[in-house]
């Protein structure tokens, strides 16, 4: 079958270099293991996305930059329609005259509205814009693949996409990488590696000094793609910002930690960050907003509940931080019962089977 990814809206990475070397996002990261996935399975896969000057056949697939080789991919699309073209992240491409056999549109972000939201004349005039326009998108494409549960009903409400076209396709991570002896794990330390203006602020203001008043040998490690700078002037004692780090690298501190500590202010869809620590033993105490419920439910973390930002909030993770510290055996539990999920139903190999699957059933193939 051959499969076209129109990544207009990706970071730009070059295949020519491992991902894990790149300074990407969990989008970029999803794009790359899932094209090398389904080519692994015998597809013919092209990649449209931002990889000048490094275009050409990487892993059986093909990378042709979506800007500089524009003629290019769209002549030969024209005189030689792919069977599915994925349209990753921007809506817009829906109105692309690349023709295909069929589409499937590939969610990854927010949408412009937060469930969680308190009603105001902006919020109702934002649903009602995007519950009257997404019968014009959704028509457009024959599967929406959004990469979690919250994220279905987020598009079953908000564009009123039918249910019957809606398929979780799960971001994942790199098996292999958490398989091995383990590093012993620094007594509490704790980890923070997701985007920082998601909650870094008040971890470091209002939630990490008070745990390290009864902890005073506590650390907290900051590890992230984007930059840091802005947020160095919040740090306390026992603060250690590291940026951007190999996977290597952030893997093995993850496997060192004893906890993540992410009181996400943000309505997260998909969480790789948070995936990659459950997979590393360590479990995340972090908010309930978006798919962070479903990750920590059935004992895998702690979804701490109320408004990320406020006071209440932050009295309530830090209370619920030195309940699970204090509860070492709820801890270990909680570790085997993260990782055991995390390796068994989120593993970028065994997501890339459920791609060929389902895009064989979109095909007309079974």
């Amino acid at each position: 079958m051959r499969v076209w990814f129109l990544a207009i809206q990706s970071l730009p990475f070059t295949p020519r270099l491992r991902i894990e070397d790149q300074r990407v996002g969990g989008s970029e990261t999803a794009l790359f293991w899932i094209a090398r996935g389904l080519a692994r399975l015998g597809h013919d896969v092209v990649v449209l996305n931002h990889c000048h000057p490094d275009e050409g056949t990487y892993e059986g697939v093909r990378y042709l930059d979506v800007a500089t080789a524009r003629t290019q991919w769209r002549t030969e699309g024209r005189t030689r329609p792919p069977d599915v073209l994925v349209l990753f992240r921007r809506m817009l491409d829906v109105l692309t005259g690349l023709p295909s056999k069929m589409r499937v549109f590939w969610a990854h972000d927010y949408q412009g509205v937060h469930v969680s939201d308190p009603p105001s004349p902006g919020r109702a005039l934002a649903i009602l814009w995007r519950r009257m326009t997404g019968p014009l998108f959704h028509g457009r494409v024959d599967r929406v693949f959004v990469v979690s549960q919250f994220m279905a009903g987020l598009f079953e409400w908000l564009f009123r996409t039918p249910r019957q076209k809606l398929i979780v396709m799960p971001n994942g991570v790199d098996a292999a990488l958490f398989v091995g002896p383990a590093p012993a794990r620094v007594p509490l330390r704790f980890v923070h590696s997701s985007v920082p203006d998601r909650g870094l602020s008040q971890l470091l203001r209002d939630i990490f000094p008070r745990i390290k008043e009864v902890h005073p040998n506590a650390e907290l490690h900051v590890f992230s793609y984007q930059p840091l700078d802005a947020y160095r002037h919040h740090a306390t004692g026992g603060v250690r910002f590291h940026g951007w780090v190999t996977k290597e690298a952030l893997i093995r501190a993850l496997r060192e930690s004893w906890v993540m500590l992410y009181p996400a202010n943000f309505e997260e869809m998909g969480a790789i960050s948070v995936l990659e620590s459950m997979a590393a033993g360590t479990p995340a105490i972090t908010s309930t907003l978006g798919v962070l419920t479903e990750l920590a439910a059935d004992g895998r973390g702690i979804a701490v509940p109320g408004h990320p930002g406020t006071q209440e909030f932050a009295d309530r993770f830090v209370r619920a931080t030195l309940a699970l510290l204090g509860d070492r055996s709820r801890l270990d539990h909680m570790r085997a019962a993260a990782r055991e999920y995390i390796l068994m139903h989120h593993d970028w190999e065994a997501i890339a089977r459920r791609w060929d699957r389902e895009l064989r059933i979109v095909n007309g193939e079974s």
